[in-house]
C-alpha cells in the first residue's frame, strides 16, 4: 500500500472508533494541512497566519487551536501530567474526535477543501 492509499485507508479505519491511535493520526493530518495552508514554521504559527488570512473561518481556526492544545497534552505531557488518568485520557480523546469531526464536516472549510483537493478525500465521510 503506497502513502496515498494509506492516508485514504485511515479515513475508513476510524469509523465508529475513538481510540488514541486514530485520533492522534488524524490530529497529525489536520496539523500538516494547517501548516501547508498557513505556511508557518509550526502548527501554532500556521494557525495565527490562517486567522489573519481567513478571518471568516474563525470558528474552524479556533477549533484547530483547541485541537493543537489537546494534541500537545496527549503527545508531550502524557507521562508527566499526573492529572491524566485513564478516564481523563478517554475524555480528551473523545473531545479531540468531536473537534476533528466538526473540522472535517465544516462546509467549504479550509481543512476539508485541502483534503479534497490534495488527496481526493471527502472528509465528511469521516465518523
Amino acid at each position: 500500500m503506497n502513502h496515498k492509499e494509506w492516508v485514504k485507508n485511515q479515513f475508513r479505519a476510524v469509523k465508529g472508533r475513538a481510540i488514541y491511535r486514530d485520533v492522534i493520526i488524524h490530529a497529525s493530518f489536520v496539523e500538516t494541512a494547517a501548516k501547508v495552508l498557513g505556511d508557518g514554521r509550526d502548527f501554532q504559527c500556521s494557525i495565527k497566519i490562517l486567522m489573519a488570512k481567513y478571518p471568516e473561518q474563525k470558528t474552524e481556526i479556533d477549533q484547530l487551536d483547541q485541537l493543537r492544545k489537546m494534541r500537545n497534552r496527549m503527545v508531550h505531557d502524557l507521562l508527566k501530567d499526573e492529572k491524566l488518568t485513564n478516564v481523563e485520557i478517554i475524555k480528551v480523546i473523545r473531545n479531540m474526535k468531536k473537534i476533528l469531526k466538526e473540522i472535517y464536516h465544516t462546509d467549504n472549510g479550509l481543512i476539508s477543501r485541502y483534503f479534497n483537493e490534495k488527496h481526493k478525500i471527502d472528509t465528511k465521510s469521516f465518523l
